[in-house]
């Protein structure tokens, strides 16, 4: 930002881009982050405890400027809509696996903590569920490998195990009071 101030001062003032998500080269050597904005710029290694996109299969990409592509697009967007909500569950995800677009995979900085999958146009009123009763699901299931978010009106927990998938319905936007008979 550039003002102009009598007499005859002009006073500049930088502020650096703050990447909310990384991206790698795809030589896996360079990382560039993504703000707000959507501007795709190079970062010092301070930044890099933000969480990487990893599985985008673009070339051309531009530094400095808007690419407009889709993927990042839903991806600043779910940022967006998480930070409104929860603004450190953000902090706790490693990477977005976007290989198998459009659903994305959540890996989290604790290995303890399941997968989370879900479409890349998730509805913000079913991830504002998912938020509030994460500790629920967390609590009332052990040893789950994923929570999936991506059909309609359920979701799904898979157990570790393999055996037992849990389907547990959103009933008017809530969800049910225990999930152990669901």
């Amino acid at each position: 930002k550039i003002t102009k101030t009598f007499p005859g001062i002009l006073k500049i003032n930088i502020e650096e881009r703050k990447p909310i998500v990384l991206l790698s080269h795809s030589s896996g050597k360079i990382i560039f982050g993504i703000d707000k904005e959507k501007i795709i710029f190079p970062i010092k290694k301070e930044c890099l405890n933000k969480p990487f996109i990893k599985g985008l299969k673009r070339k051309n990409i531009q530094l400095g400027k808007n690419n407009k592509i889709k993927e990042i697009d839903n991806i600043i967007n779910f940022f967006e809509i998480n930070n409104e909500i929860d603004p450190y569950f953000w902090g706790k995800i490693s990477y977005i696996d976007i290989s198998n677009w459009p659903n994305l995979d959540l890996y989290f900085r604790d290995e303890t903590e399941p997968l989370i999958k879900l479409k890349a146009d998730i509805d913000k009123n079913k991830w504002i569920i998912f938020l509030k009763h994460y500790s629920f699901f967390r609590n009332q299931v052990e040893k789950i490998s994923y929570i999936d978010l991506r059909f309609e009106n359920d979701v799904i927990i898979q157990t570790q195990d393999k055996n037992s998938s849990i389907p547990i319905p959103l009933e008017n936007n809530t969800l049910p009071k225990n999930i152990s008979n669901h």
